[in-house]
Formats: structure tokens, C-alpha cells, sequence
């Protein structure tokens, strides 16, 4: 997980930093700052009674009663654990 959202990022980034302008330069900072302070650490896809690592959820979610989740493919395995994982500490 932390390779996808390595990867994520470095595509985020060169996606805002590609055009040269000062104003270009000045967004990169902005998206790189902001994704470092609200980056959180996902430990593994795994299924476990340790669900910590998720905890984030319950502030982004806060009292709703219905979380959609979907996925960019449905041919990609680890998103469906993450997915497991997520619907397991929801419902928990």
C-alpha cells in the first residue's frame, strides 16, 4: 500500500509541477505540504484483530450511516483487501 500511495503522490506531483511557471511551482509546494500532513500510514492489507492503523476512518467517516467505497478497477487485488479491511473496522 505505501508503493500506491508513493505512487500516487509522485504522480500528483509531476502532474502539478509538469507546467514551469512560478504559480505551478507555488501548487507543488501546496500539494506536497498537504499531502504530508494528511498522509496516514496504512501497516497491511491483511485482515487482523489489529485495526489501529485505520482508526483515521472514524474521523472521516464521523456518524454517517451509509459509506459508499468503490475502486478505480475491479481487476486489482489489493484494492479489494483494502476494501476488506475498511468494511471490517466499519462495521466493527
Amino acid at each position: 500500500m505505501k508503493q500506491v500511495l508513493l505512487v500516487i503522490s509522485i504522480l500528483a506531483l509531476f502532474g502539478v509541477s509538469s507546467c514551469n511557471s512560478p504559480q505551478s511551482r507555488s501548487n507543488a509546494v501546496n500539494l506536497n505540504s498537504w499531502l504530508e500532513k494528511n498522509s496516514h500510514e496504512i501497516k497491511t492489507l491483511e485482515l487482523s484483530d489489529n485495526q489501529n492503523d485505520l482508526k483515521q476512518l472514524e474521523q472521516i467517516v464521523g456518524d454517517a450511516k451509509v459509506v459508499c467505497l468503490g475502486e478505480s478497477r475491479h481487476d486489482i487485488r489489493e484494492q479489494f483487501q483494502l476494501k476488506h479491511r475498511f468494511i471490517k473496522f466499519l462495521v466493527e
